[in-house]
């Protein structure tokens, strides 16, 4: 019986030797934790209704830790400054790409990573039910699969920019409009369209059939990545408890599932915040159920 024990567990540790193996080239061997501390002076908000909030200026910490063989996880919290509150309920309003962003941006002010918002909700109840110049500290977080960058980004954190900050149909009237552009209330003059408006309905066909196929394509890609890690937990359980049969199909679903892996950190930057949240949901099932086992 102990021999027995004793097989299992030695078949169990070299299961978790080949996983460690695959994972090799993306995992966090040279990663460290670490902090960086940002001085954030006058940050840029961007998107439609980028007048609702800013960013308080002050000293902000970046904090970057070592998930394992699953990646890194980067946060930081910021205060944020109701300057327009939104004239609809929590309920009412969505954000055009689901969500609202941060922006780790380097001392050129170029992207270097979205960290996306942790407390949606909570956001959209403190733009909705909050009073002019309240402010609440709101946490962005993203664990991604690519320790040079990671390092990157350690290194050359400068500050930060909050983005995306565009609502479904609303217009706050409160609010001024951009040089320009039509007021409210006002009527926009598109006279100079008409003669080219076919060309132009004909090009915007055409670039919504793209983007469509290409989510599409992407929706795919992370059903096949979600299935074939479901797969894989599944015989990691299996072999725990000794099932012989569970070690045979066990490498094939973790090598396909590390290719789809692969494609998806490539495709990274095409996906949309939904598609980025499902991947990083996926991530954390698979770190959750390594912890279990």
């Amino acid at each position: 019986m102990k021999t027995k024990l004793s097989t299992r567990n030695n078949i169990f540790g070299f299961i978790v030797m080949c996983f460690v193996t695959l994972l090799s080239f993306t995992s966090c061997n040279n990663a460290k934790d670490g902090k960086v501390e940002l001085d954030v002076t006058n940050a840029e908000v961007e998107g439609d209704n980028k007048d609702i909030v800013s960013i308080e200026d002050g000293n902000y910490t970046l904090v970057g830790t070592v998930k394992g063989d699953m990646g890194q996880e980067l946060y930081i919290k910021v205060k944020v400054r109701l300057k327009n509150p939104v004239k609809k309920s929590a309920e009412e309003i969505s954000f055009v790409t689901g969500n609202v962003n941060l922006e780790i941006i380097d001392e050129n002010d170029m992207s270097m990573i979205k960290l996306p918002l942790k407390e949606n909700e909570e956001f959209k109840k403190f733009i909705t039910q909050g009073k002019e110049d309240d402010t609440k500290e709101f946490k962005f977080s993203y664990v991604m699969n690519n320790k040079d960058q990671y390092a990157q980004i350690m290194k050359g954190a400068k500050s930060v920019k909050l983005v995306d900050l565009s609502l479904y149909n609303y217009e706050n009237t409160d609010m001024v409009a951009d040089e320009g552009s039509a007021g409210y209330g006002e009527e926009i003059d598109n006279s100079s369209d008409i003669d080219n408006s076919n060309d132009n309905n004909e090009a915007s066909d055409d670039a919504s059939f793209d983007e469509t196929s290409e989510n599409n394509n992407l929706d795919e890609l992370l059903d096949k990545y979600e299935e074939y890690y479901d797969s894989y937990i599944s015989l990691m359980k299996k072999a725990k408890n000794g099932d012989m049969s569970a070690v045979v199909e066990y490498g094939k679903y973790l090598k396909k599932a590390q290719e789809l892996s692969n494609k998806l950190e490539q495709a990274k930057g095409d996906l949309t915040t939904s598609q980025l949240a499902r991947f990083q949901k996926i991530q954390m099932k698979l770190m959750k159920a390594m912890k279990e086992l």
